[in-house]
């Protein structure tokens, strides 16, 4: 891409895939509800979890850590999406979330 000066510059290209609600891991299921929330949000997963929840600037705000499942709470979370990093046993999946 050049501007009207002539100055060069390069971008990347990225491609994610998000899931809203269920995922599957090794024939099982993630499982992110409720989405929207106004509380808590339960992460559901057979084995062990780490979550980390990141606003869309990519802060990060909170995290989480459990087996089989994990409470994320609402707290001081503005109303507004997020973007939730959830590793379950290596695997790792995006989810947006949504406060209300």
């Amino acid at each position: 891409v050049s501007d009207a000066m002539g100055c060069l510059d390069t971008s990347a290209t990225y491609n994610f895939t998000y899931t809203i609600g269920i995922s599957p891991v090794n024939g099982h299921a993630v499982s992110v509800s409720p989405n929207p929330f106004s509380s808590n949000l339960t992460i559901r997963a057979p084995g062990e979890i780490a979550t980390i929840v990141y606003s869309l600037d990519g802060k990060k705000l909170k995290t989480a850590f459990g087996k089989n499942e994990v409470v994320i709470e609402k707290g001081d979370l503005a109303k507004g999406m997020y973007l939730l990093k959830t590793s379950v046993n290596s695997n790792i999946f995006y989810h947006n979330i949504v406060v209300y």
